[in-house]
């Protein structure tokens, strides 16, 4: 379980050091509000490959299994600090499974190309 939480605190890390990069380049240069969401969700399937990448690295037994649940509480987390520090927005609950969905999919891709 200790490896659970520290591949997602790696995920958070590598979130927050490309979240900082992006803030710079919107910074520098105006862009749409599509490019910003898009550039988002770009971040968090790079998080969530990656931390899938890690639990494949890991060497446990089902690891693609792992990967899904590290996509998944990733999702969960965002969503818990979404909560507490932004305002709600009227996200539909489609736009939410999907979001999950890509996270999901996104860590268990990430640990299956590890496996290979």
């Amino acid at each position: 379980m200790i490896g659970f939480v520290r591949v997602l605190v790696a995920a958070f890390v590598i979130t927050g050091a490309l979240l900082l990069l992006f803030a710079f380049i919107l910074y520098k240069w105006e862009v749409s509000e599509m490019l910003m969401t898009v550039g988002t969700l770009v971040i968090y399937i790079l998080s969530c490959f990656l931390s899938g990448l890690l639990m494949g690295k890991s060497g446990r037994e089902r690891a693609v299994m792992w990967g899904m649940l590290a996509g998944v509480a990733y999702y969960l987390i965002l969503v818990l600090i979404a909560l507490f520090v932004a305002e709600p927005k009227d996200a539909s609950g489609m736009t939410m499974v999907v979001n999950l969905f890509i996270c999901t999919a996104s860590g268990m891709i990430g640990a299956m190309v590890f496996r290979k």
